[in-house]
């Protein structure tokens, strides 16, 4: 795959992330009603290029591979609808794409857009 030279260069880790959102962290053994749920890539390098990609700028992203898995046909669909230029190619070896589920209480002030439409 042959690149432009782009106004933006991105070099981390890429992963797919999950923020749900509970009332209060539950006990051990426990649970906890998810009251939201928030899709996001994670690692700092792909959500400065999808941000400078949906800008306008012209953005390339070096990072780890994805997997053939519907989680991954999501990453490069999401780069994909940016214009960022990526080597985020789907790994034929069996590789899944990497996943982080973070969960946060709604004591704890998340910095996340009021209108996370945009952001999908």
């Amino acid at each position: 795959m042959r690149f432009s030279e782009p106004d933006l260069a991105c070099f981390g880790y890429l992963a797919w992330a999950q923020v749900n959102t509970v009332a209060a962290y539950p006990p051990a053994n426990t649970g906890a009603v998810v009251r939201d749920l928030i899709a996001s890539l994670a690692g700092d390098a792909p959500i400065v290029a999808l941000t400078a990609g949906r800008l306008g700028s012209s953005t390339t992203l070096i990072s780890n591979r994805v997997g053939l898995d519907h989680t991954g046909q999501t990453v490069l669909e999401l780069l994909d609808s940016a214009a960022v230029a990526h080597w985020a190619t789907p790994s034929t070896s069996g590789t899944s794409t990497p996943q982080l589920i973070i969960v946060t209480d709604e004591g704890r002030q998340l910095d996340l857009p009021k209108d996370k439409e945009r952001f999908r």
